[in-house]
């Protein structure tokens, strides 16, 4: 059976848990009213020149580092584990409070592509090391942006031969998590807080 979002139902909700989902909602509003996002900033692009010297980046065009690391610490409770309002919990609690098997279903599937979409994408190599660009996200959210690790860090200058590889990492994991997460803020805004109001 095909469900969609409007046929979802959810049953049983505790106060706690209604409380997390609405922090949850209210850190997504503060993501959506981000000037990166409300610019439409969140996006960037470079040419790579390949010849008998090597690669070469160039005509880079990144979004501002200020906006960056303002969207960064928005998302961070989102995406970094043992959060309340991570987002596995979130949907942790949409599971457990599916009122029917294909709404369990609909949450188990959208988990499953989620981090599929996070796996996806290149992989560099450095130093005999193999990296994604969801391990590149997360060694520079805690690497460089939150936390002053030398381990992380030196993992990132081994792949600092790699023109962008970081940046574009970087902004192609965020990209993913932005898209995803607004989704499942949208599910939680119109098939619980929604009918909440109106019942």
């Amino acid at each position: 059976m095909v469900i969609g979002e409007k046929d979802l139902k959810f049953i049983g909700l505790t106060e706690r848990e209604i409380e997390t989902l609405k922090l949850f909602h209210q850190q997504i509003e503060k993501i959506n009213k981000s000037r990166i996002i409300e610019t439409s900033s969140l996006k960037y692009s470079y040419h790579i020149e390949v010849n008998e010297k090597g690669i070469k980046a160039k005509d880079a065009n990144l979004p501002d580092e200020d906006d960056l690391r303002s969207l960064l610490l928005l998302i961070s409770p989102l995406v970094r584990t043992k959060e309340r309002i991570h987002y596995t919990e979130i949907l942790s609690i949409l599971k457990k409070r599916s009122k029917n098997d294909e709404t369990r279903s609909y949450f188990d599937l959208l988990e499953e592509t989620y981090n599929t979409s996070l796996s996806s994408g290149l992989r560099y190599g450095a130093n005999g090391n193999e990296y994604t660009d969801k391990d590149i996200f997360r060694l520079l959210l805690n690497g460089c942006y939150f936390h002053s690790d030398d381990g992380k860090r030196n993992k990132l200058n081994d792949l600092g031969g790699i023109p962008y590889a970081t940046e574009g990492a970087l902004l192609g994991t965020l990209c993913v998590h932005v898209s995803w997460l607004r989704f499942i803020d949208r599910i939680i805004a119109d098939r619980i807080f929604a009918l909440n109001e109106s019942s």
